[in-house]
């Protein structure tokens, strides 16, 4: 990639794992720039699907950075197309980000729409994008969304008749894998955060447990980090990231 095309070191892409929140520079994202002294871009979004995720990446890929860090997500998630404003060339703006905290809802290459946003949203009236990436749980109860009966239930009976998880999760990690192809063919490092610079803040969610059909959350968790993790933790994965980045740059 031509340097002087590059605007940031590292871009984040991910759901609410990777998404920095407003509320406290606690991110792993906001540590290296806090403390590191890189330039970083998080693109990353709470409730995001692998589709939007792969959206991120290659909106990523057309800002420019040198490092792209990303990781999946579960498979049982929706892309509900709200309007048929869709066009390619749009790219990660047909995306809504409807959420106050996640610091890349302010982002200038992120969508929003007024239908899709509470009291708790971003509000920006003159635009439309089409695309909600959500998880299927409580929609009867979003705030951000007012779905018919009927389309609720075709939610319900394409979770019933239509979906499979290993099928979709599959073809997901195509997708990403095609667009972890093109970051490196335009010269970008593409990091999956799951296989090693991420596995402490994925470790320390999975110390939660499944009671009955709930998942109890670790006990230091707190409801203000919509990133599931402690600052501790945060701090590994930025070294981590950061060790990573010097080992490549002195051609390790």
């Amino acid at each position: 990639m031509d340097e002087d095309k590059i605007k940031f070191n590292i871009i984040v892409c991910g759901d609410s794992f990777s998404s920095a929140t407003n509320n406290a520079r606690d991110h792993y994202s906001q540590i290296l720039q806090d403390q590191y002294g890189y330039s970083v871009l998080c693109l990353a979004r709470a409730s995001m699907s692998n589709l939007g995720i792969a959206w991120q990446m290659r909106e990523a890929i057309e800002i420019g950075c040198n490092f792209l860090l990303y990781h999946s997500t579960w498979a049982p998630r929706l892309n509900l197309l709200i309007n048929d404003s869709f066009q390619v060339e749009k790219g990660l703006k047909n995306f809504i980000y409807p959420f106050r905290d996640d610091e890349s809802s302010y982002t200038t290459y992120v969508g929003h729409n007024p239908i899709c946003t509470s009291s708790n949203g971003i509000q920006t009236p003159n635009n439309a994008a089409p695309i909600l990436s959500t998880v299927p749980q409580g929609l009867e109860n979003n705030p951000t969304l007012t779905l018919t009966k009927d389309q609720h239930r075709a939610i319900e009976f394409y979770f019933k008749y239509f979906f499979n998880d290993a099928l979709c999760q599959e073809v997901d990690s195509w997708i990403l894998a095609h667009w972890h192809h093109q970051a490196e063919k335009s010269g970008i490092v593409p990091v999956d955060m799951k296989l090693s610079l991420g596995c402490a803040m994925f470790d320390y969610q999975m110390q939660g447990k499944i009671i009955g059909n709930t998942y109890v959350t670790h006990p230091d968790f707190n409801d203000d980090r919509p990133f599931h993790t402690d600052r501790a933790t945060q701090e590994i994965v930025a070294a981590s990231i950061d060790q990573y980045i010097k080992d490549k740059l002195n051609g390790n």
